[in-house]
């Protein structure tokens, strides 16, 4: 939570810790800050564009100059994305044209579904659904090996 007297580093509790460390995929590179870039996009509710942006500038990887070009190809989306808007693309057909199998396909869908009508019941499903294709994807790898 954000101190409201500003006392603290930053103007954050010292002692905040955040609610999303715990459940970090692939690294270590968020453990050291106390509020996760999620945490921030999601709690001003900014686009896409923006959040690639805040993780991007904000950890610390190996290779911090190719995450800082990653956050500049994502300003130069917002940028061409205001000069010349795309029109809206239906998850069918964002599915049909990246030959997507029939699970990713059906999350694309719950995604949309839960974006635009806060359906949590398919936020559920979708939560449901990549569970099941992390095992696929696991036991394929297995059956390889």
């Amino acid at each position: 939570m954000l101190c409201t007297n500003g006392t603290g580093k930053n103007g954050v509790e010292d002692s905040m810790k955040s609610r999303f460390n715990h459940k970090q995929v692939g690294g270590n590179h968020y453990e050291r800050l106390k509020v996760q870039p999620v945490e921030f996009y999601l709690s001003n509710d900014l686009g896409p564009c923006e959040a690639n942006i805040v993780k991007y500038v904000t950890r610390i990887k190996k290779d911090v100059v190719e995450d800082l070009r990653k956050a500049r190809q994502y300003a130069h989306f917002l940028v061409e994305y205001e000069q010349n808007p795309p029109p809206k693309i239906r998850y069918t057909d964002y599915s049909s044209a990246n030959n997507l199998d029939y699970a990713r396909g059906k999350a694309i869908e719950y995604v949309i579904k839960w974006s635009e009508k806060g359906d949590t019941a398919a936020l559920s499903k979708l939560l449901e659904l990549i569970d099941v294709m992390i095992e696929r994807e696991i036991e394929i790898g297995q059956r390889h090996n």
